[in-house]
């Protein structure tokens, strides 16, 4: 006799093999990559077209207006028509995602009626519309165009365009890495351009962590007042253990007393330089590693003898620098410029605050008496007794 039906047990069991086979379809294949990938590919697509219509404007109208200098144009449109009196500019609406801008830089975003306009009103500044021959008719934006996931078109004038990978396989590290293989200055954005220095490093990520030393570990009514003829090496393993690409460096200054006196506190006009060695434990001192980011100096903003006071201050790296969080690196911190005055650098003595990490038999501080100008690679006697300098990274990860 024929059965009517199936039992129980065999819709179970093919319950659990379709459930089966639809994850490791869902697994292989992965759409949601897929979907990134393929916006990915309209990125590139795009900022080269962009990129190709910039250039043939030029080569029709050598003097064709191209933005304001010191502007970061960006294709999210400006919805509210607000301003702001900083480095929002017509931005107002994405402070809370965008890079902040150092003076005089600002950005610029288009009205939504017209940011996709070619008539000098889009969100690139150029009016295509009075070329012989009009290289564009639509300045479209990121597939995405979302501030808060850092998915947005940036232009400068001179001209650079730039544009977030959001794919495994694209980003930085991926299998078909086009961050840092477009020849441009960052490996953390697809680059295209005229000139690939003019956009200002801060915009090169979107979005950066801080990793600090922390300050309640330093004897800030001792500093080790270094003058104008010392540099400071600090040897810190960078807690974590991922791959990133440090995009920041920071100092931290403070004075426990009113009123501070001049070289506890960098003034302006004043400057440190820093930079990011790499750590070679089995080389001389006086060769421990080899600098692998720019230098870049930290400006002073303090007047007065008031006090107490406590700050940190950053510098971005004109070049992001590929590192491992987990690993060693060492921190210089060298002479600057200032109208005379000598700088002052926090320390504690070894044997207390066991939290403050450049401490430990891995950690140490390298002193030099190299006229304070940082060089290529770490120099100096060491280790110190001391722990000099309170320092940290800023980094980006994929």
């Amino acid at each position: 006799m024929r059965r009517a039906g199936y039992t129980l047990l065999e819709l179970l069991i093919t319950v659990g093999v379709i459930a089966t086979l639809f994850t490791i379809v869902v697994e292989v294949l992965n759409p949601v990559e897929l979907l990134a990938e393929g916006r990915d590919s309209r990125r590139m697509s795009e900022v080269t077209s962009l990129d190709k219509a910039i250039a043939f404007a030029t080569a029709q109208n050598l003097g064709i207006y191209q933005g304001d200098p010191n502007t970061v144009y960006l294709s999210l449109p400006n919805t509210t028509g607000g301003i702001s009196p900083d480095y929002l500019g017509s931005c107002p609406e994405y402070s809370s995602f965008l890079p902040p801008l150092i003076s005089p830089w600002k950005y610029s975003c288009a009205n939504k009626t017209s940011y996709r306009k070619t008539d000098g009103t889009g969100w690139i500044p150029i009016n295509f519309k009075t070329l012989p021959v009009v290289p564009i008719n639509d300045l479209t934006p990121d597939p995405t165009n979302d501030a808060s996931k850092g998915l947005y078109y940036d232009y400068v004038s001179g001209w650079e365009i730039n544009a977030q990978m959001e794919s495994n396989k694209y980003q930085w590290g991926g299998n078909s890495d086009r961050e840092s293989t477009d020849g441009g200055d960052t490996i953390l954005l697809y680059e295209k351009g005229n000139q690939f220095t003019f956009m200002p490093p801060e915009v090169q990520a979107r979005f950066d962590t801080p990793v600090q030393v922390p300050t309640s570990c330093s004897d800030t009514l001792n500093p080790l007042n270094s003058g104008q003829n010392y540099e400071i090496y600090d040897r810190w393993t960078v807690p974590g253990n991922e791959k990133g690409a440090a995009t920041k460096l920071w100092y931290w200054q403070g004075c426990d007393s009113n009123p501070c006196p001049w070289f506890n506190k960098l003034e302006t006009g004043e400057f440190l330089r820093l930079a990011l060695y790499e750590d070679n434990p089995s080389s001389p001192v006086s060769n421990a590693g080899r600098r692998i980011s720019d230098i870049v100096s930290v400006q002073g903003d303090l007047t007065g003898s008031g006090g107490p006071f406590s700050k940190w201050y950053s510098a971005a790296l004109p070049s992001p620098v590929p590192i491992n969080l987990g690993s060693t690196y060492i921190v210089g911190i060298g002479q600057g410029g200032s109208t005379g005055n000598g700088y002052s650098v926090p320390y504690e003595i070894t044997g207390g605050c066991a939290n403050y990490l450049p401490n430990g038999s891995t950690s140490v501080s390298y002193v030099a008496t190299a006229n304070g100008t940082l060089g290529s690679v770490v120099e100096g006697y060491g280790p110190s007794s001391r722990q000099a300098g309170i320092i940290g990274i800023s980094y980006a990860k994929n």
